[in-house]
């Protein structure tokens, strides 16, 4: 493969993983089990999940998800002025993210179990900190380059306790051939949360475990999340955007 096709294979699956860290956060009102927009069910009758089959249950989930998407992106359209202040952007990325992401989870799969338990509560906490401001990042990098380009959300695959699964939404693009997005999530005290994402086969924990476990041995868990925040910090200050400390970020 030429250097220039390897650069380009880079750039699609950042991409990617921005794209895909947009849509969750677009996603995420909607995430809460039993969480219906009323503006889209008032004529609705679906029974409670308590009542329903699995069938049932796995097609009001993914009705959840669909009606969500539909009023989000209908209000990008209506409303394209609204986020383009910086700080209002990363404002509406921290409240999805931050109330709708296992952090634990996704640190979890990138630290591995024991050297995930040896750490310290501050240690834990710098690390939450650090991963929160990334998926923000992301969020905000993809916004850059968002310009309208349609999604739908193609299939929602529960095991069969109807805890967890994926969701695969998919991008519609003019320029090349649509880009599939793949969400784990999982229930959690009755809240339907965000573990990890996949992209071109590729889980996003997967890809970075290798980072995150060097880094860790080799620097221990300060520098790991120093290293980690200074490219949020230094993206956040181009945006005019100051840095807030850990402790008054991450309160829980």
């Amino acid at each position: 493969m030429s250097l220039f096709c390897q650069k380009q294979s880079r750039w699609s699956i950042r991409y990617g993983f921005y794209s895909a860290i947009f849509l969750a956060v677009l996603l995420q009102p909607v995430v809460k089990a039993g969480d219906t927009d009323n503006r889209s069910n008032q004529n609705s009758s679906a029974p409670s999940e308590a009542n329903e089959s699995p069938s049932d249950s796995h097609q009001t989930i993914h009705r959840f998800f669909k009606q969500r998407l539909d009023y989000v992106f209908q209000q990008l359209s209506t409303y394209p002025e609204r986020y383009k202040n910086a700080q209002a952007l990363k404002s509406l990325a921290e409240q999805k993210i931050v109330d709708f992401w296992d952090l634990d989870a996704t640190l979890l799969a990138l630290i591995g179990r024991t050297d995930w338990q040896q750490l310290s509560q501050k240690e834990k906490l710098d690390l939450r900190h650090s991963l929160r401001n990334t998926l923000v990042r992301y969020f905000m990098e993809a916004h850059e380059h968002y310009s309208g380009q349609p999604v739908v959300l193609e299939d929602v695959q529960l095991n069969h306790a109807m805890n967890k699964g994926w969701l695969t939404l998919r991008i519609v693009l003019d320029y090349m051939p649509d880009m599939k997005v793949d969400f784990n999530i999982v229930k959690v005290d009755n809240q339907w949360l965000f573990r990890d994402l996949r992209f071109q086969g590729i889980r996003y924990t997967r890809m970075k475990r290798g980072f995150y476990q060097k880094m860790l041995k080799q620097l221990g868990a300060k520098q790991l999340a120093q290293q980690l925040s200074s490219k949020n910090t230094q993206y956040f200050e181009s945006r005019g955007i100051q840095s807030v400390p850990t402790s008054q970020a991450l309160k829980h």
